[in-house]
C-alpha cells in the first residue's frame, strides 16, 4: 500500500472509531469500560499497523494512559459522569490522543531513540503506584477481603499493620481531625511508616523495577535498578511520614531512628495540599465504594477504577446510619 493509500485509510479508521465511541456512549453511556485498556490496545496496534516498532507502540501506549490520567486527576467530576462522556470536551480529547498516535508515527525518527528510557521510567512509576495501591488495598484494608485476611491474620507483622489501619479510620472524623490520643504507643504504627517496612517495600519495588526493564528493554545493570529502588522506597516512606500527620493535623513525636523522616528540617506542606484531597476521599467514602488506596504515587486508582472524585455514601449508611460521617455527611 502506498504512502498516501495509508494515511486515507488511516484518516477513515480515526473516523470510525470517533463515530463508534460516540455510538457506544450514547446506547449505553453507563457502559462500565476500562477505558485505559482500551486506550493502550488503540494507542499500540495503531502505530504498531504503520511502523511494525514494538518500543515506538509500547510508547505511544503509555502516552495516551499518562494523557489521560493527568486528565482525569485535574478535572471535574462533572466532566467524567456517564452522561457527559460524549460532550465536545471529551469527544475532542479522545481525537487528540488518536492525533498523538498520528505524530508519534509522524516523527518516528525522532523519538525512536529515547523510547526505551521513556518507557522505562513510566513502567517503573506505574508499577510502584499499583504496588502501593495493592499494599493499600490488600494488606491495610485486609478486613475487606476474605481470603486476603485469613492469610493476614496468620502473618503477625501483617495483622498488626491492618489492625492499626483500621483503628486508624475508626478515630478519623468527617473533617479529617483524629481522637488519637498523643501518647499512645500505637501512634506509630498508625500514622507512619517505620524503617521495619523499608526492606519489603524496597524489594517490592526492585522486584517491579526487574519487570519493567524486561517490558521495556531499556538497557540498565542490576546496580542501578537497586539504588533506584532504594531511593523510591525512601521517598515514598519519607513522603507518608511527613504528609500523612499534617492531613490529619496530628503531629506527634518522631524521628529519623524509627523510619525515613528529618526530625521537621523541610517543610513539605506544598506536598500534603497536592496530596491532601485525594486522601481526603479515601477516608471519607465508606462501604462498598471506598476507593483512592494510592496516597503518594498517583494513579492506579484511575486505572483499576478506584478513585472516588465525589463521595456517595447513600448505600452505607442504610445500616450504618448511627455512624458520624451518616450523621454529618460531607458536602464534597
Amino acid at each position: 500500500m502506498r504512502e498516501e493509500e495509508k494515511v486515507y485509510v488511516g484518516l477513515f479508521f480515526f473516523l470510525v472509531l470517533i463515530a463508534g465511541r460516540y455510538v457506544v456512549f450514547t446506547i449505553s453511556p453507563d457502559i462500565l469500560i476500562n477505558t485505559y485498556a482500551v486506550l493502550a490496545l488503540l494507542g499500540f496496534g495503531i502505530v504498531y499497523s504503520y511502523t511494525k516498532q514494538y518500543d515506538l507502540s509500547l510508547f505511544a501506549a503509555l502516552v495516551l494512559i499518562v494523557g489521560k490520567t493527568i486528565y482525569s486527576y485535574n478535572t471535574d467530576a462533572y466532566d467524567l459522569l456517564p452522561e457527559n462522556h460524549n460532550s465536545f470536551k471529551n469527544t475532542s480529547l479522545f481525537a487528540l490522543g488518536l492525533g498523538a498516535c498520528v505524530a508519534i508515527i509522524y516523527y518516528k525518527k525522532s523519538i525512536q531513540p529515547y523510547t526505551k528510557l521513556a518507557n522505562f521510567v513510566v513502567l517503573v512509576y506505574m508499577f510502584s503506584s499499583i504496588l502501593e495501591w495493592v499494599v493499600h488495598r490488600y494488606v491495610m484494608h485486609c478486613t475487606t477481603n476474605k481470603f486476603v485476611n485469613a492469610i493476614v491474620d496468620k502473618i503477625p507483622y501483617l495483622e498488626k499493620t491492618c489492625r492499626y489501619h483500621i483503628e486508624h479510620h475508626v478515630n478519623v472524623n468527617v473533617d479529617m481531625s483524629v481522637n488519637d490520643k498523643k501518647d499512645d504507643p500505637t501512634n506509630d504504627a498508625k500514622f507512619r511508616m517505620g524503617w521495619n517496612i523499608f526492606i519489603p517495600l524496597f524489594l517490592g519495588f526492585l522486584f517491579f523495577s526487574f519487570i519493567a526493564r524486561y517490558i521495556s528493554g531499556y538497557s540498565i545493570t542490576t546496580i542501578p535498578l537497586i539504588l533506584i529502588s532504594l531511593v523510591t522506597a525512601f521517598a515514598w516512606e519519607y513522603i507518608w511520614n511527613k504528609t500523612h500527620v499534617a492531613m490529619h493535623e496530628f503531629e506527634h513525636e518522631y524521628s529519623v531512628i524509627k523510619g525515613p523522616h528529618d526530625n521537621g528540617l523541610l517543610n513539605t506542606d506544598y506536598v500534603k495540599k497536592a496530596l491532601y484531597t485525594n486522601h481526603e476521599a479515601h477516608h471519607l467514602q465508606k462501604g462498598d465504594r471506598k476507593g483512592n488506596y494510592n496516597v503518594i504515587f498517583f494513579g492506579a486508582d484511575e486505572w483499576l477504577l478506584t478513585n472516588n472524585k465525589t463521595i456517595d455514601n447513600t448505600e452505607y449508611c442504610k445500616t450504618h446510619s448511627k455512624e458520624q460521617i451518616c450523621r454529618k455527611q460531607p458536602t464534597r
